[in-house]
């Protein structure tokens, strides 16, 4: 009996057996519930202790590079010029950019504004002289014409004046509520301001102004999350929603709509394992049509990735810290910890790996049991490469734990778009676990699978 298996369900980690089923390893699951290759990645420049990236269209588009010690500009080409010195916490750094583009950059312990359009003293770091009063700047987002800087352990938050980064007010410093716990992180959506905490979130929403200088928030008091971002690196924005980690190791979703989990238990579970969720750093980045939340651990070298139109998670072996935003240079560009990539489908060798659910056969009692005779995969190999014959591994488990000797399998030479390969085997057991290794440079779909079991009476 052939028996089509499910292969559009992401990695869903089980919070009561070792092994992660199912579990998919570089690959996503697409529009179409097919497994697709994650993107690979070009160097553009090669940067070390690279913290954060912010993508500028002054003078034609650039992008501003957040190192442990330093701000640089990189061009499109890779080409890398010094700013200025900073001095960071390590860990997180954020920027954003103004209608002057003046970029400011907080960095935990300091922030500054780089006013681009200045050739004199173009790099300003902020303190008394601009009535600027946070001794540990987070987070900073631009709305409208203001710079809004969030203090975590200062609990409050700061607003420029219009058009004017390197202008404060002390009257324009405010509390949070205590119960929000120390503030994490700030977002915008539909000109509505968020402030993150480690205990809850905050929503100010436009008010009404009857000059530029008047204060242009005013609380929603209606508005209380008791979810708060659990690091400042994990909340990123996208076009209508923003994702973070809880404080609770759930990731969440927020929209103008409200509020949703995105996480199982099971991945919660895993994420809450983690030595140091609070430097967790999230990105966004766009692949093939689809947008990608790219959750990622430096401390435990682990990554988990959402895919928004299929709605699963995957895992990935490539530790991004930050994406930029696609403004001028129409790019998806991400940073590491060594230098700054583009995306791209121009793919390096590289390990996927696919973990099947638990496969049952269609009635299996004391009185019967399953013989698993066949595996089919059906699959595309992507764009003709000269390169050899590749091949496919597979293991097999008949307990859920521990898997026999993995058997390679030809899927023929590259530029034979559409092949099916086949395992054949006897093997006898009550439930069946496959996992799929690929190492290699092919740009594979997977379409299909399907496995071949027969009843035999015991």
């Amino acid at each position: 009996m052939n028996i089509p298996i499910a292969i559009n369900k992401g990695s869903s980690p089980s919070v009561d057996v070792q092994i992660s089923n199912p579990r998919l390893l570089n690959m996503y699951v697409g529009q179409r519930s097919e497994l697709n290759r994650m993107a690979s990645l070009d160097s553009m420049s090669a940067i070390s202790d690279v913290l954060a990236v912010h993508e500028t269209t002054y003078l034609g588009g650039a992008y501003i590079v957040a190192t442990k010690s330093s701000l640089l500009r990189v061009d499109s080409g890779g080409n890398v010029s010094r700013l200025s010195d900073i001095k960071t916490s390590g860990v997180t750094v954020r920027m954003s950019e103004n209608q002057q583009n003046e970029v400011i950059i907080v960095t935990g312990s300091n922030a500054y504004v780089y006013k681009q359009k200045e050739t004199s003293e173009p790099f300003v770091q902020l303190g008394t002289a601009q009535g600027f009063d946070l001794n540990n700047p987070v987070d900073v987002v631009v709305i409208n014409t203001f710079a809004i800087i969030i203090g975590g352990q200062d609990k409050k938050w700061a607003l420029s004046s219009p058009n004017n980064a390197v202008a404060y007010s002390t009257n324009d410093i405010f509390l949070t509520d205590e119960s929000m716990g120390e503030l994490t992180g700030c977002a915008e959506l539909d000109n509505n301001l968020f402030i993150f905490g480690k205990n809850g979130i905050q929503r100010w929403v436009p008010g009404i102004s009857r000059t530029p200088e008047d204060f242009p928030f005013e609380q929603d008091s209606n508005f209380r999350k008791k979810y708060g971002a659990v690091s400042t690196g994990s909340i990123v924005s996208e076009t209508d929603r923003v994702y973070f980690m809880s404080s609770a190791s759930q990731v969440m979703s927020l929209s103008i709509q409200g509020l949703e989990e995105i996480t199982t238990a099971g991945i919660s579970n895993q994420l809450a394992s983690y030595v140091n969720p609070q430097f967790s750093r999230g990105s966004i980045y766009n692949y093939r049509g689809s947008y990608f939340y790219h959750l990622t651990f430096p401390e435990d070298n682990a990554s988990w990735v959402f895919c928004e139109s299929s709605k699963t998670w995957s895992e990935s072996d490539i530790l991004i810290l930050d994406s930029a935003a696609k403004i001028a240079l129409n790019l998806n560009v991400v940073i590491l910890s060594d230098g700054i990539y583009q995306l791209t489908k121009s793919h390096s060798s590289r390990l996927l790996e696919i973990n099947t659910d638990v496969i049952l056969g269609p009635d299996s009692t004391q009185s019967y049991r399953d013989a698993l005779n066949a595996v089919k995969l059906d699959l595309v190999q992507g764009l003709p490469q000269a390169v050899e014959p590749q091949y496919i591994e597979l293991a097999l488990s008949t307990d859920n734990l521990y898997f026999g000797n993995r058997v390679n399998q030809s899927i023929g030479l590259t530029g034979k778009r559409l092949t099916t390969t086949r395992w054949r085997m006897n093997v006898l057991g009550e439930q069946f676990t496959l996992n799929f290794r690929y190492y290699g440079s092919l740009d594979l779909t997977i379409r299909r699978l399907t496995v071949d079991i027969n009843q035999e009476r015991t």
